[in-house]
């Protein structure tokens, strides 16, 4: 019987260098190829945007009214059993026509799935799929202050009241278990 194919999962957290690892994935995506690696992305991604964040994919599976960074800036995407078939049917599509026995799924905002239902829509969408998970972490201290900056700059350059980002401040956010 065939090994089943290999994908790996990197969920981030925020502010560990996700972004800077999706450039580097976004660009070598070619070389990766041709060494037996796919580099899913988001096909709705926006244009100039050169980065392997998988912002579809993570946003499938995570509940409605959790407000995500991407969703606070005005990015609706919608979760449940058909968004996550649709990412699922996304996956396949670009694993087949890539030809490579690997891939890899970059999406810091899988960092945020803690339900029972968000586990299930994530087992669906990388059924059949054999799954290495990368996360990277960092002091927690350090990482909250950074991450506390990061949401008040995005705020600021959206033109956003800060408050819009508080729910991401809050302590389920930090929870590790």
């Amino acid at each position: 019987m065939p090994q089943r194919k290999l994908i790996q999962l990197h969920i981030g957290t925020h502010k560990t260098g996700t972004t800077s690892f999706q450039v580097v994935l976004e660009e070598n995506r070619e070389r990766l190829r041709e060494h037996g690696t796919y580099v899913h992305i988001s096909p709705n991604k926006p244009p100039g945007k050169p980065i392997a964040n998988c912002t579809d994919f993570s946003h499938a599976i995570l509940r409605n009214e959790l407000k995500t960074p991407f969703r606070l800036s005005g990015n609706p995407r919608p979760a449940g059993y058909l968004a996550t078939l649709r990412e699922q049917q996304k996956l396949r599509k670009g694993l087949s026509d890539s030809g490579c026995p690997n891939g890899i799924v970059s999406s810091e905002a899988l960092c945020f799935a803690r339900t029972a239902a968000e586990l299930r829509r994530l087992r669906l969408l990388l059924s059949p799929y054999r799954v290495r998970v990368i996360v990277v972490l960092r002091d927690e201290a350090r990482w909250r202050q950074s991450w506390e900056a990061q949401l008040m700059k995005t705020a600021e350059q959206r033109g956003v009241a800060e408050q819009t980002f508080a729910p991401l401040l809050e302590s389920w956010y930090f929870d590790r278990e």
